[in-house]
């Protein structure tokens, strides 16, 4: 193990490192975007996402500080997802395969708080 690694557990202790998450830096006013094309290495940046995303595959898709809401991605798949500041409020989010680029971070999953 190495020394003040977050990644690792205290296996002797049986501690898990403390994790601190952040909220979603999110802009109070996105552009809205009604279609959307998901070429492989496509990047979206501060938009609300205002369309579902059903069956979708993609690879090596970037978003950075997106708000979905109320969206339906089911079924589809990501590989080398990539999300930044990013918010899933109320999505319909069954069957979705995606394969998470190693440095994504502040996502948050659920109800508006």
């Amino acid at each position: 193990m190495v020394a003040n690694d977050p990644r690792h557990a205290d296996r002797a202790s049986g501690h898990l490192p403390r994790t601190i998450l952040h909220a979603p830096r999110i802009p109070a006013t996105l552009a809205e975007v009604v279609d959307i094309d998901l070429d492989d290495d496509a990047q979206f940046d501060r938009m609300n996402v205002a369309v579902d995303l059903v069956g979708v595959d993609a690879a090596r898709t970037e978003f950075s500080e997106c708000r979905f809401v109320g969206r339906r991605l089911t079924g589809s798949r990501f590989d080398g997802l990539r999300l930044r500041d990013c918010r899933f409020e109320d999505c319909e989010l069954s069957g979705v395969v995606a394969h998470v680029a190693p440095d994504v971070d502040d996502i948050e999953v659920g109800e508006e708080v």
